[in-house]
């Protein structure tokens, strides 16, 4: 028994649980598809609580190593935002949910131990968003209608969203599409309040044609009394 041989069992007991879900395997079944006795499944993971605890411990770090790693690597806040989403299409693309949906999906039949892990990783995503909102805001290139930590939540249910509607659909068209429209929307938002409004354009335009307004001296013939006189308007 070696520490590989436990690495490999994360590794296959993961993706079993994010393609067919928690319920959906059993120690059987990573037995067979790694060629091991499931005595050795066991010795790695007495329980499969404490496999599943192991599998959200390590995803939780790779969590964090991905964030720092996006924040790092992209100093634009769209490219950031754009490289987060890819993470949820290529996961569609790996035959995969993403980790904490499929759990959250199954919450009904999980041990209660697993509950804080589940929520510390929605968490943080969430929080690193909301920061990255901020930047956005500051910067001036994001208006969200929303304070970041809504604005947050919005974009993260749309990504768990669209992947579960690319499954249910078998499109994987689909993950990405509420997202861009989210993004977009909040790129709209900037450019409404630096460009002027139509009316605010319109009446510059009827000002600058009609002129400026001038004070008509008493006794001097009006522009109307010249132009009927046949003198010049000049």
């Amino acid at each position: 028994m070696t520490a590989d041989t436990g690495q490999l069992i994360l590794d296959k007991a993961e993706t079993l649980m994010r393609s067919r879900g928690y319920t959906a395997f059993s120690y059987a079944d990573l037995a067979a598809d790694l060629g091991i006795t499931k005595a050795s499944v066991h010795y790695h993971f007495a329980s499969k609580e404490a496999l599943v605890l192991a599998i959200l411990a390590r995803c939780l770090d790779r969590g964090r190593a991905t964030l720092v790693q996006l924040t790092r690597d992209h100093a634009d806040v769209r490219d950031k935002l754009r490289a987060y989403a890819a993470t949820f299409l290529f996961s569609v693309e790996s035959g995969m949910m993403p980790v904490c949906g499929t759990l959250s999906a199954e919450r009904g039949v999980l041990p209660e131990s697993t509950y804080p892990s589940i929520q510390q990783f929605f968490q943080m995503q969430i929080d690193w968003l909301a920061d990255v909102v901020r930047e956005g805001t500051a910067a001036g290139i994001l208006a969200p209608p929303l304070p970041p930590e809504q604005a947050a939540v919005v974009i993260f249910s749309a990504l768990e969203g669209g992947t579960m509607i690319a499954w249910g659909m078998d499109r994987k068209s689909v993950v990405l599409t509420a997202f861009e429209a989210i993004l977009d929307c909040m790129m709209m938002q900037t450019q409404m309040t630096r460009q002027p409004t139509s009316a605010a354009v319109g009446k510059r335009q009827q000002k600058s044609q009609t002129g400026p307004r001038t004070r008509k001296r008493k006794g001097a013939p009006s522009r109307r009394s010249a132009a009927q006189a046949g003198g010049p308007l000049k």
